[in-house]
């Protein structure tokens, strides 16, 4: 009887374990495939958003870099003295 009781318990806490996986996976609109890999981003909030800004700022630097490269580039090939002068430098 006391083998019953202890199998009885076991099914009950799988039954619980696998109520709190499909409520996570609900949750989190997951799928439950084994290859499914969860990444928390909340490890370290104040590292990870200093990333993003300095992220943010090398996009707006090349951004501008290639504003300023195609500005020079059409005002060479408007200006027919300037282009006439690198041509002849190169």
């Amino acid at each position: 009887m006391n083998q019953n009781n202890t199998l009885y318990k076991a099914y009950l806490e799988k039954k619980k374990e696998n109520k709190l996986r499909e409520k996570t996976l609900k949750k989190y609109n997951i799928s439950d495939s084994d290859k499914t890999i969860i990444i928390s981003k909340n490890t370290n909030k104040i590292l990870l958003f200093i990333w993003e800004v300095i992220g943010k700022l090398f996009k707006l630097i090349f951004i501008i870099t290639i504003v300023i490269l195609v500005t020079i580039g059409t005002t060479v090939i408007l200006n027919e003295q300037l282009r006439n002068y690198i041509l002849n430098f190169l």
